[in-house]
């Protein structure tokens, strides 16, 4: 099935292609079709920057506020695609993208490109465990056991979520700017570097970030995982330092321009 095709089916699934959609973080797709009557196009609303391009706004420097605030919003995106019985496969800050103007302070997760279903169509159940698979996503931000080319189900989102938002707590990972011969090698040594890097050490200064990091790298595969105790990490983070999750990100007063369609 052709790779646009599949993420139409996606954003069916989540429920985007209904006129009637209103989920928060899941844009609503107003066409899917030929165009010109050669091209296939996806139709979505039109959105505004990436968590990556509003990063580099705020000078590669969010509040731990913003970034606790991120990952109770981003969370809560994820578990509803994995509801609907989707793993995205694909975690990264330029995926994740904020609305327009009066919408610039809610997250909307895009491009469903490597999504892939971990519910059986046919028995209804967790698809098995398997291993030697295709490494997909972007290395940077994998988990763990897909640099080792096991299946990925929902702890591996989960994962790769922790990395992201260590990334945008540090500004940069241990794992960045190594000088490597071909992709294989950058896939290999960015594995080397993980395993050698305690969460501790990741997540120096942050408990609520070691505590999630050590709760997802311990998630069985076809394990359902508690994602209220994840998010309730950030909260209590938030108040602990006498913030409330109010959806005022660092970007709220910046000028912003809509780039992604």
């Amino acid at each position: 099935m052709p790779q646009l095709n599949l993420e139409f089916q996606v954003y069916k699934l989540l429920g985007a292609t209904n006129a009637l959609h209103t989920m928060n973080g899941i844009p609503k797709v107003f066409h899917y079709g030929l165009a010109e009557k050669k091209y296939n196009a996806l139709v979505l609303e039109l959105l505004g920057p990436s968590l990556e391009d509003l990063f580099n706004i705020c000078n590669r420097k969010f509040t731990l506020k913003t970034i606790m605030m991120i990952g109770i919003h981003t969370l809560r995106i994820i578990e509803i695609v994995h509801d609907k019985g989707i793993v995205y496969r694909d975690i990264k800050p330029e995926n994740f993208v904020v609305g327009q103007e009066s919408m610039k302070n809610t997250i909307y997760i895009i491009d469903f490109g490597l999504a892939k279903s971990y519910i059986d169509q046919i028995t209804k159940k967790h698809v098995p465990y398997r291993e030697r698979v295709n490494l997909t996503g972007t290395a940077r931000y994998m988990s763990m056991n897909t640099h080792l080319g096991k299946e990925q189900s929902r702890r591996d989102d989960l994962e790769s979520l922790g990395h992201m938002y260590m990334y945008l707590v540090l500004g940069s990972l241990p794992w960045q700017g190594l000088k490597v011969n071909n992709s294989k090698e950058r896939f290999q040594k960015i594995y080397e570097i993980k395993k050698k890097t305690p969460i501790s050490i990741l997540c120096d200064g942050h408990p609520e970030m070691a505590e999630y990091m050590n709760y997802v790298r311990r998630l069985g595969f076809n394990e359902t995982p508690d994602y209220v105790y994840l998010r309730n990490l950030f909260i209590t983070a938030l108040h602990k330092n006498g913030f409330e999750d109010d959806q005022c990100f660092d970007w709220k007063d910046k000028p912003l321009n809509s780039s992604k369609t």
